[in-house]
């Protein structure tokens, strides 16, 4: 029985692994189908998710004829070659494979639930969970989010043909294994579900939460995960009374994890993840049911997985009541309160009562169950040690490769590059060729653009519709660039600024949302004698546009040259615009005498392609403006020299690597002769 159960760890670690990794690929593909209406792409969301769980009644029905694991095993073949054909696809052929992938990936997860259920219940069930969940975060780190089926380099196919074999060798160890004919909880295991793939098995989002660098986001997800497994794997031996304290230090501890980001958020993590696993495993139990009651099982599974990651991501684009975070906490509190309920009103398994059995003589003497029960699930600890084990590896690997810091130049720039970027978070529209995640890409495009501060937009750190990727964390590990962040209503979305040299004073407001749902931030940085700030408007708002175009000066209200990156959200003839203008504001488009597009909207025909992005300056002068045609985003990026009139430091012959020049008096944007026209893409 225990050779069982260490094969059935494996059987559901792996499908969990490829079940996480599906529905980070269909995130965008997903995004991609809210330009045909956004009702469109929830209903495909939730079609998928729920074809899932019918799919896994039909498979089960299926093992009844050709056997359950011989269908588990035939259905990680069709799951390992369809991951490998994915990235060969485009266009509407990848967006239909990526949803049927992501449903049978589902049903897969599912079967091996059963076995699981069959040979060791439970605790081998959501310890395996927490386990795949784990690889999977490994493997997030060594891509640096920037997952296997958008890259297409050497790494992404060893990822893919890697878990591939995995699934097939697990598939194949676990053939003769039988599943448990029906069980109850699968409501429980689905909101769990949906916080691995939103929060504790996505190191992009934890980047963000904790304000942490990856390699110690990676070892502290990847401990925690691990710490899960072990904790739910004493699910069987663990006391009601243990439940229901566990349960009420977990719902706070989830609650901090949501609400609170920074070093609370990192702190909270490990508890939260491992109450939940927890709770769970305690909800989840084999029960005899009816065949419609497993369909509707099943289907509910599904359901619960995707309508809290839909919630989070309509909560960014519609007025929703409470927040994204509110939504997370809520359930993993359903998933809390039913355990404990369970805790209390279920009758006492023998194998989890300390008592034993009563003898008639005032003595106890262990139940034969109890007696067999080990105090947890076999293959658990070996396996979690290991985890831990690699936690410390790649937290080092990381650090060492892309965080260590390098020795910038500190010579003084009197004219620094800028650049501005709406990155559409890291997605590639389908207007210029996608969909499609070129993190590459947008790196090579910033790299060589040369430009000394990057001011990006729409910057996704763990958002599904991005793929799940830190698109922050990739481009500062690969360009090994400094850089300061602000999220946007949560932090898993804002503005950053990256500079070929180190800045000082890094600072964030936040802006009025108007009538809108949502506020608005905007970031800024200190350098080269200058501010430049990046941010992204929205005038959609009543009122929105302009309040927040006058908070943001307001705030920037300093003496020393100023430069505005962004994506202001209308076109140079609005109010947004003239306020900015009234402050003494130039475009350097305006300098450049062109107005060309920088949004491309999602007619192909460019009938939506508007003037959207600006570098707005006051006390500086541009020169040498260009706008870049590159297809990665739905927006172009805007290139331009700053000329400051900041002086350095110091004298002449003296020390010269001084970061922070004195800010000097320049004249204000006009159209002067060192001003050229911009080049447009067509």
């Amino acid at each position: 029985m225990d050779i069982a159960q260490r094969r059935v760890l494996g059987l559901v670690a792996v499908a969990s692994w490829i079940l996480i990794d599906a529905i980070r690929a269909a995130g965008p593909l997903l995004s991609s189908l809210a330009d045909s209406g956004a009702a469109f792409a929830v209903g495909a969301a939730l079609l998928t998710f729920a074809s899932g769980g019918v799919l896994a009644w039909i498979a089960a029905l299926a093992g009844r004829h050709f056997g359950h694991g011989v269908v588990v095993l035939f259905l990680l073949g069709v799951v390992a070659l369809a991951r490998l054909g994915l990235p060969l696809l485009g266009g509407a052929w990848l967006v239909s494979a990526a949803l049927y992938l992501t449903a049978l990936s589902l049903a897969v997860v599912v079967l091996a639930a059963r076995v699981a259920m069959g040979n060791g219940g439970s605790p081998t069930l959501l310890a395996g969970t927490a386990l795949g969940a784990a690889a999977a975060v490994a493997e997030q780190t060594v891509l640096r989010t920037w997952d296997a089926v958008w890259r297409g380099d050497l790494l992404g196919w060893v990822a893919i043909a890697g878990v591939a074999l995995l699934a097939l060798a697990s598939g194949w160890r676990t053939m003769r294994l039988e599943p448990s004919a029906s069980s109850r909880g699968w409501w429980a295991y689905g909101l769990l579900w949906s916080l691995m793939v939103l929060a504790f098995a996505n190191v992009s989002w934890l980047n963000a939460q904790t304000g942490l660098r990856m390699s110690a986001t990676a070892l502290l997800a990847i401990a925690s995960l691990s710490t899960a497994a072990l904790l739910a794997g004493q699910a069987t031996v663990t006391s009601r009374v243990t439940v229901t304290v566990l349960g009420a230090v977990g719902l706070g501890a989830l609650s901090v994890l949501m609400l609170r980001p920074g070093l609370a958020a990192a702190i909270a993590l490990p508890v939260a993840v491992s109450v939940l696993s927890l709770a769970a495993a305690s909800v989840m139990r084999s029960t005899p049911s009816a065949p419609g009651r497993r369909l509707g099982a099943a289907t509910v599974l599904g359901l619960a997985v995707v309508v809290p990651m839909l919630l989070v991501q309509l909560d960014a684009q519609v007025t929703l009541p409470g927040t994204a975070a509110v939504v997370m906490v809520v359930a993993g509190a359903a998933v809390i309160v039913g355990a404990v309920w369970r805790a209390w009103t279920a009758a006492p398994r023998p194998e989890a009562s300390s008592a034993g059995a009563d003898v008639g003589d005032g003595a106890t003497r262990a139940t034969p169950d109890r007696a067999r029960a080990p105090w947890i699930a076999p293959g658990v600890l070996l396996r979690a040690t290991l985890g831990f084990v690699v936690a410390g590896a790649l937290a080092a690997w990381t650090f060492t490769t892309y965080e260590t810091p390098r020795a910038l130049s500190e010579n003084f720039l009197p004219a620094p590059t800028a650049m501005t970027w709406s990155v559409n978070h890291g997605v590639q529209p389908e207007v210029t060729g996608g969909p499609d995640v070129r993190l590459d890409e947008v790196a090579a495009t910033i790299r060589g653009s040369a430009a000394d501060v990057v001011m990006l937009q729409e910057v996704s750190r763990g958002w599904l519709a991005g793929g799940g990727a830190d698109v922050l964390e990739y481009l500062a590990g690969e360009l090994q660039l400094p850089y300061a962040y602000a999220g946007a209503d949560g932090p898993q979305f804002g503005n950053a600024i990256l500079t070929s040299r180190e800045h000082a004073n890094p600072r964030s407001i936040t802006l009025p949302a108007g009538d809108g749902p949502h506020a608005r931030s905007a970031v800024a940085v200190d350098f080269m004698g200058a501010t430049f700030a990046s941010t992204r408007l929205d005038p959609r708002q009543i009122g929105g546009g302009e309040a927040q175009a006058e908070a943001l000066i307001d705030w920037l209200d300093v003496p020393q040259p100023l430069v505005i990156g962004g994506d202001l959200g209308d076109v140079p003839s609005s109010a947004v615009l003239a306020v900015l203008s009234d402050a003494g504001f130039a475009s350097a488009q305006d300098v450049a005498g062109t107005s060309g597009v920088t949004y491309l909207g999602t007619d192909p025909a460019g009938g939506e392609a508007l003037t959207l992005d600006y570098l707005m300056g006051r006390g500086v002068e541009f020169r040498d403006i260009e706008t870049l045609g590159v297809p990665w985003s739905d927006h172009l990026p805007l290139l331009a020299r700053v000329a400051t009139g900041a002086t350095a430091p110091t004298e002449a012959g003296e020390d010269l690597n001084e970061i922070q020049p004195e800010a000097g008096t320049s004249p204000s944007p006009s159209t002067s002769a060192t001003a050229s026209p911009s080049t447009d893409s067509e």
